[in-house]
């Protein structure tokens, strides 16, 4: 019998084992060692594997970049669309104000929304108070009272920081 170091080596590259190393269990080849031929190499199911898998890496890579890109028109076409729907369908008087969505923040009580008018722009113009429901009986007098401490000037400017142990302090 004659040996053909040519040939063996050839059938090397179909020769595959299993790394012994728990974490890697990585399947190659046994010899992956490359040899000119006569003849031109014939790819394997090794090599097949490997090209499915970078195909389907830069795939998963171009879905995932292209979510990022989906999730940013969403939420742009949200504050663009959705979001002054939704804000006129609450309190239609913010439609007529002019008041920019993203400013407005909701208080409940004594007074529904308090809109920074101006303020996602850092370029605050006004503070506006507005109550959204009809006939607040019960809310009247609060509302009142603001709107007279307001007229007199009687409000004042203060930061109170609160630890993560729950004390409050004035700054």
């Amino acid at each position: 019998m004659r040996f053909y170091l040519g040939a063996y080596l050839k059938e090397q590259r179909h020769i595959f084992g299993v790394c012994p190393n728990p974490e890697c269990s990585r399947i190659s080849r046994l010899a992956d060692i490359e040899i000119s031929y006569k003849s031109r190499y014939q790819p394997d199911w090794l090599d097949s594997l490997e090209t499915e898998q970078l195909k389907w890496e830069r795939k998963i890579e171009e879905f995932l970049a292209a979510q990022e890109e989906i999730k940013k028109q969403s939420k742009a076409k949200a504050e663009k669309r959705v979001l002054p729907q939704k804000l006129k369908s609450i309190a239609p008087a913010f439609a007529s104000m002019n008041v920019n969505p993203r400013d407005v923040r909701v208080l409940s009580h004594p007074i529904d929304f308090v809109a920074f008018d101006g303020l996602s722009r850092d370029a605050l113009k006004r503070i506006v108070l507005l109550d959204a429901k009809q006939n607040a009986g019960s809310r009247a007098a609060a509302q009142a009272s603001i709107e007279s401490a307001i007229d007199r000037e009687r409000y004042d400017w203060g930061i109170l920081r609160v630890d993560n142990e729950g004390r409050v302090r004035k700054e």
